[in-house]
């Protein structure tokens, strides 16, 4: 898995002097058995690129789901960190082999240099093209305790997602519309999103939003055409 940006900080840091432990987990399986008992690891970096950190687990069976859990430390107060609402950390990888240059020292504790993946003695899983494994319900909670995890399901996942971001097809009439009471309604978004309307032909159509879940058309095209609205409200 390749390096993935943690933003907001808020499981692995919460501020300068408040920081907290975070528990990181995940399923795991691979088919083969060559790599039972093989111990490889898991790694974070911070902001900065001057702390990361590592930690180990160890495939028990082959062909068999096993849960993995990781104790992310507490951010240590050397360091650059970011902790408001930019990327303050970086998960890196599942390191499945390395190099001596990625050799870390210590598991489990911030180390003073980046992309420390793991340690000298780990197994090397990318020894064969055959080798996979298979990774699900990857997540982060703050805490020492992994809560209690349910996949969701596509549709409760849309919704979530529409908090955000939404884009839909609409209609460009020649004129605006009088009233919002014949407004398209859509998913309640996390805030006012910002409204970009693009007509397919023509120019000068504009679409709005009313009580954050209602559009409708504010400006008139110069022709009638169908198009697109996209309604954004990210970080």
């Amino acid at each position: 898995m390749e390096r993935a940006a943690h933003e907001c900080v808020s499981t692995l840091t919460q501020s300068a002097g408040d920081a907290f432990q975070s528990n990181f987990a995940f399923d795991g399986v691979t088919p083969t058995a060559d790599h039972d008992g093989n111990t490889y690891s898991t790694a974070f970096t911070n902001v900065g690129a001057d702390r990361s950190v590592y930690s180990q687990w160890t495939i028990v069976a082959a062909d068999t789901w096993e849960l993995k859990e990781i104790t992310i430390p507490a951010s240590p107060s050397g360091g650059t960190w970011n902790y408001t609402t930019s990327v303050g950390a970086y998960f890196d990888c599942v390191a499945l082999a390395l190099g001596s240059s990625h050799h870390g020292t210590t598991a489990d504790s911030w180390e003073s240099v980046s992309s420390k993946f793991g340690e000298s003695g780990q197994a090397n899983f990318l020894d064969s093209t055959s080798n996979e494994l298979y990774l699900s319900d990857v997540r982060i909670d703050l805490g020492k305790q992994r809560r209690n995890h349910r996949g969701r399901d596509y549709g409760e996942t849309m919704l979530l997602c529409q908090r955000y971001y939404q884009t839909m097809g609409v209609l460009c009439l020649t004129s605006a519309w009088t009233t919002v009471a014949n407004a398209m309604r859509f998913a309640t978004m996390r805030a006012a999103p910002t409204v970009t309307t693009t007509p397919q032909s023509g120019s000068g159509a504009a679409f709005a939003v009313h009580n954050n879940n209602l559009l409708y058309q504010s400006a008139g095209n110069s022709v009638v055409s169908g198009g697109s609205v996209t309604l954004e409200s990210e970080l």
